[in-house]
C-alpha cells in the first residue's frame, strides 16, 4: 500500500484501533495490519457517502468479523508461523551468501584462532552474546506491549531464546555426561562459531521485523 495524505485524522485512526483492541485484537502486528487495510477501506466508505462508524462496522464484516476476529487471529498467527520460518531461513541463506557477514565471520574466525588460548579474550566473546540477549530483553521490556504482545515478534523472541538455550546445552553438556569441569578454549570457541549464525539471523531478523511493523504505524498516525 503506498502512503498518501490521509482524510482520516489521527483521533479517527486511534477510534478504529480502539475498536480492534475492543474486538480481541490483541496482537500488535496482527492490529497494525488490520488497521491499515481498515483505514483504506473507511476512507473510500466515506468517500461513497457512509457515517464513520458505520464504515467501521462494514469494514470489520467484510475482514470477517462475527462477533468477534478469533476466527482471522488464529489463521493470521498461522500464517505469520509460516512466514516466519521462510524469513529465518532466508536469513540463514543471506548470510552465507553475503560478502559482508561473510567477511565478518572470517575476522572473528581469524581473532579466535589468534586469541585461541587466551581464556579472558573467550569469555568476553560470551560475555557479549549474553549482553546482547540481554539488551534485547530490555528492549522487548521497554516495549512491552509491542514486542510481548505480537504474534511475529514474539516468535522472533522465542527463537533468540533458543539459540540461548543451545548455547546452554553446549556450556553444560560436558560437565553432565563427562564429569568436565574445565572447557578448553578450543571447544568453546567451536562452541560460538557454530552457534554465531543463529544469533546473527535472530537479532536480524527481530529488529527488522521491529522497524517494519512500527514504521507502518508510524505513517499511519501522520
Amino acid at each position: 500500500r503506498k502512503y498518501i495524505i490521509m482524510e482520516l485524522t489521527k483521533q479517527q485512526i486511534q477510534r478504529i484501533e480502539y475498536r480492534l483492541i475492543e474486538n480481541g485484537v490483541k496482537y500488535w502486528d496482527i492490529r497494525i495490519e488490520m488497521l491499515d487495510h481498515v483505514v483504506s477501506d473507511v476512507e473510500q466508505r466515506m468517500q461513497l457517502g457512509e457515517k464513520f462508524e458505520d464504515a467501521i462496522q462494514n469494514s470489520f464484516i467484510s475482514l470477517g468479523w462475527k462477533g468477534s476476529f478469533n476466527t482471522l487471529i488464529q489463521r493470521r498467527q498461522k500464517q505469520y508461523a509460516k512466514l516466519y520460518n521462510k524469513e529465518i531461513k532466508q536469513g540463514f541463506k543471506s548470510f552465507f551468501t553475503s560478502l559482508r557477514s561473510l567477511v565478518v565471520y572470517l575476522f572473528l574466525m581469524v581473532l579466535i584462532y589468534l586469541f585461541l588460548d587466551d581464556k579472558t579474550f573467550v569469555k568476553i566473546i560470551f560475555t557479549t552474546v549474553i549482553a546482547f540477549f540481554i539488551l534485547v530483553v530490555g528492549f522487548g521490556l521497554f516495549h512491552y506491549k509491542k514486542v510481548f504482545k505480537s504474534a511475529s515478534l514474539l516468535t522472533s523472541f522465542t527463537f533468540l531464546s533458543l539459540s540461548l538455550s543451545l548455547l546452554n546445552c553446549f556450556l553444560f553438556f560436558p560437565k553432565l555426561f563427562f564429569n568436565s569441569e574445565t572447557l578448553s578454549t578450543t571447544y568453546l570457541s567451536i562452541v560460538f562459531l557454530v552457534l554465531y549464525p543463529m544469533f546473527y539471523v535472530g537479532y536480524q531478523t527481530f529488529f527488522k521485523k521491529y522497524k517494519k511493523i512500527n514504521n507502518t504505524y508510524v505513517k499511519l498516525m501522520q
